[in-house]
């Protein structure tokens, strides 16, 4: 058995939406999330049950089609957490993460993040700051549609003429 190598990652963002609105619409996933990052990926959903998230994603890589399987595991109402394997399986590549909710008041949500990557050889962890980069602008992305969302669940339960008062609205996603 090779040696296995890890690294950790930390990361967090702040969403303008209530902490239930951003759980639903974060652990509500879809074969079509990857059009809201223009990512020319393909998801297959193989499982979607209110404990495990099951699926496999396609994509080429140097010429190549690869496939990784993704599952999550929601943990309502606040924390969800995700486990990758199959990608670039040459280099021993596995990745968890960890995400937590916590409310910040004024319909304000923050998520941490962490994640620890695993590779057979130290030269294959992708740089540091590149990898945090690369991580704030999915999320910049993700918030942009889930903030949109949230405001458009607020239209329509205003012009329903109900008030949503502590609860938030059904999440609903676009993209």
């Amino acid at each position: 058995m090779k040696k296995a190598f890890t690294q950790k990652y930390r990361g967090s963002k702040t969403f303008k939406a209530p902490l239930d609105f951003v759980f639903a619409w974060c652990t509500d996933y879809r074969e079509d999330d990857v059009k809201m990052t223009g990512s020319k990926s393909r998801r297959t959903m193989l499982e979607k049950t209110p404990h495990r998230v099951v699926w496999v994603v396609t994509y080429k890589q140097e010429g190549k089609t690869r496939e990784g399987l993704r599952v999550v595991w929601p943990h309502p109402p606040d924390a969800w957490e995700l486990d990758t394997c199959g990608d670039m399986a040459d280099w021993g590549e596995r990745e968890r993460g960890w995400y937590k909710l916590t409310p910040k008041g004024n319909n304000r949500t923050r998520l941490d993040m962490e994640f620890v990557l695993t590779y057979n050889s130290k030269r294959h962890f992708p740089e540091k700051k590149q990898w945090l980069k690369e991580l704030d602008e999915l999320w910049d992305t993700l918030a942009s549609f889930l903030e949109k969302d949230y405001k458009e669940s607020l239209r329509k339960v205003e012009a329903k003429g109900l008030t949503t008062g502590r609860q938030a609205p059904r999440a609903t996603r676009g993209p």
